[in-house]
């Protein structure tokens, strides 16, 4: 069992290149539900994660032939990511 959040996030990531959600089982339809309440999750409760989530939906949204949405979560997670790099910076001077 998976207990660090981050972790979650990297199973999950890597487990979306194995569904078909194009023409999904019901298996991959509870796998897709369980997923994205994670990444909600991560993305409501102010986690430290909020990067890592919105790359899994950009992943999501591509494997569901959603290109453009797909490529503004990626955008998202590279802005959120700056930011915090820009924040860790900040706080070293």
């Amino acid at each position: 069992m998976l207990s660090s959040a981050i972790l979650k996030l990297n199973r999950d990531y890597a487990q979306l290149g194995m569904v078909m959600p194009l023409n999904p089982t019901a298996e991959d339809t509870a796998k897709i539900r369980a997923w994205t309440s994670l990444f909600d999750e991560e993305l409501r409760d102010g986690s430290p994660h909020h990067a890592q989530a919105y790359a899994n939906y950009g992943m999501l949204c591509y494997r569901m032939g959603m290109l453009e949405l797909g490529r503004k979560y990626y955008e998202t997670a590279e802005r959120v990511c700056q930011a915090e790099s820009y924040g860790s910076k900040k706080g070293l001077k």
